[in-house]
């Protein structure tokens, strides 16, 4: 019996809601855009000119919607107790177009961290790769499935309403988009909002200070 042991929980679904106010905010995205971390005028990936555009006004049904999700996610399906809360920190777009690319990063400082493609069209997109952390304790180069393979990648594939919830220690990157249509995307970081840990050697915080 195949068994998938210590498995990272992951969410991906297809939504029905209407995420079209994002595309008023497409020129928020700066006007420098990044090529392998130099700066590139012409092409590259870029992100919105500040990080937490879901705390727009016009914005609030989606925040509310991104959350609702998530905590369907977290407490249905991780086991997360229903009286730990959350809430999303940092938020930006993404825009990447030809020749652009995703360095190879991860979010610090975050519990889990968000995806949204809210475009219409993705013909062409470049998907997002996420890294199997447990390739690092690999020592053998095998040809397997890169499904069960240590050293595999899990490619998020670019479609209209599509959100992706990761943990965000996870790394992640994007090879270089090919196609002409710029790739645009949402992303975000969430924080877990109350009381976190044990009062005995674990560290314990109270983050319901937090604004969600």
């Amino acid at each position: 019996m195949f068994r998938a042991i210590f498995p990272i929980n992951c969410y991906e679904a297809i939504l029905s809601d209407d995420f079209s106010k994002l595309h008023n905010f497409k020129k928020e995205i700066r006007a420098t855009d990044w090529l392998n971390g130099i700066v590139n005028n012409r092409e590259g990936s870029v992100g919105s000119s500040h990080n937490r555009i879901l705390e727009h006004p016009d914005l609030y049904y989606i925040k509310k919607t991104l959350t609702y999700h998530f905590n369907d996610f977290i407490h249905s399906f991780c086991g997360v107790p229903p009286e730990t809360d959350n809430c999303i920190t940092t938020s930006w777009l993404v825009r990447i177009k030809e020749g652009g690319r995703v360095h190879h990063h991860n979010h610090t400082n975050a519990w889990y961290s968000g995806l949204l493609y809210f475009d219409d069209d993705y013909t062409g997109a470049v998907p997002l790769c996420l890294e199997n952390p447990y390739a690092a304790f690999n020592n053998f180069n095998v040809d397997m499935d890169k499904t069960f393979s240590p050293d595999g990648y899990y490619e998020v594939i670019p479609q209209p309403n599509k959100i992706f919830f990761f943990p965000s220690y996870l790394k992640h990157m994007s090879a270089v988009q090919t196609g002409d249509k710029p790739r645009y995307s949402l992303a975000w970081n969430i924080y877990p909002k109350g009381k976190l840990g044990a009062s005995d050697s674990d560290s314990y915080i109270d983050t319901k200070w937090l604004n969600s």
